[in-house]
């Protein structure tokens, strides 16, 4: 102790990029589009939030890349289209892995849906 009765504690603080979504599980953004396909559903939402999950019950937090909320998903083409706020556009092939597109837009893309094209004799 020194004369004015100071002590030195020394503490370990964890860098920023390790925190976890604790509560509630397995995270708590609202997801606002669903989609179906290559046996694997995916849900997106607020903040960038992608959900995956083989059987609609248990659920696993993918990395979007984005935290831009994303307002649609689709899938088509063997591929998931995930679309949002400020021009976002995300592809997949198997909703875990995104790659961010080019939409040539700043405008919120609210929908985005797979039809499929019949060409006519």
């Amino acid at each position: 102790m020194n004369e004015n009765n100071w002590k030195v504690v020394i503490c370990q603080v964890m860098p920023f990029d390790l925190w976890l979504w604790r509560n509630p599980l397995p995270q708590g953004n609202t997801l606002r589009s669903a989609a179906y396909g290559n046996g694997k559903y995916v849900a997106v939402g607020q903040y960038g939030t992608i959900m995956t999950s083989l059987d609609g019950i248990n659920w696993t937090l993918q990395f979007s890349g984005t935290s831009i909320y994303l307002t649609g998903v689709a899938f088509g083409a063997g591929l998931f289209v995930a679309v949002g706020m400020l021009g976002t556009i995300l592809t997949s092939a198997d909703g875990e892995n995104w790659t961010r597109q080019d939409s040539g837009t700043d405008a919120g893309l609210t929908a985005y849906v797979m039809v499929r094209t019949c060409l006519w004799p």
